[in-house]
């Protein structure tokens, strides 16, 4: 290969990366996704929020299209790899924000590596910080400890099936099949879930129903949490 051709390669090492997998139809998994996972401690957290961004405001003090998280998902793990959930999801139709960043402070403690998915959980968390001077330098400090799962992924992960996406659901099913493959109620995405929410604290709605589409919720947010565990450990094999 001449000089040029080589240069070329090292210029673009996804684009390499890519015809290398294709022609080989193999995955491929660099060993630094485990060196940098292994050398972080635990306990570690592995976080998502649920947001709504409404036209019109439903609370005093907050804007149209401002995206206000309802709802997290936390998954933890211990040294010994025992797992165990938190979530916090508040129904009651009262502005959620406050006593959720509370919550999630008191959950994540002060130590730790917390795992997200893309930087969305770190946008949600400076708007807290925003909205709530007295939890402020709190949660500067969650910030900081703030592991993103996809650039990781991304630098060191490829497979054929996402095919060039890198949404969690996309990479999925070639990181764990069992829970691409599981059936979810009528919450399935985001989008699901913020409809839901806004069903949930709609007072005209059915008991039953309301409890049915809360149920739908907490088992959507837990997925997402779990598949972030999951990948987290497939990166570190």
């Amino acid at each position: 290969m001449s000089q040029v051709a080589l240069s070329q390669v090292h210029a673009y090492p996804v684009h390499e990366r890519i015809r290398r997998t294709t022609a080989e139809r193999q995955a491929e998994l660099d060993r630094e996704a485990a060196a940098q996972l292994r050398s972080l401690p635990y306990p570690r957290y592995y976080l998502s929020f649920a947001t709504i961004a409404p036209a019109e405001p439903l609370w005093t003090g907050t804007l149209p299209y401002q995206p206000l998280p309802f709802q997290w998902s936390c998954h933890i793990e211990n040294e010994t790899g025992n797992v165990r959930h938190a979530g916090f999801l508040d129904p009651s139709g009262e502005p959620p924000m406050a006593s959720l960043a509370g919550h999630l402070l008191a959950i994540l403690g002060e130590v730790g590596p917390v795992f997200t998915y893309t930087r969305f959980a770190e946008l949600v968390i400076i708007d807290l910080a925003e909205m709530y001077p007295n939890l402020a330098d709190r949660l500067t400090l969650t910030i900081d400890r703030l592991i993103d799962l996809r650039a990781i992924a991304q630098a060191h992960y490829f497979h054929l099936s996402p095919k060039g996406t890198w949404t969690l659901k996309g990479l999925l099913p070639t990181v764990a099949p069992d829970l691409a493959g599981a059936e979810l109620d009528e919450v399935q995405a985001d989008a699901d879930a913020a409809r839901a929410y806004l069903d949930v604290i709609d007072s005209t709605i059915a008991p039953e129903r309301r409890q049915q589409l809360i149920g739908a919720l907490r088992a959507f947010s837990k997925r997402e949490t779990l598949a972030l565990v999951r990948l987290a450990r497939f990166l570190q094999r």
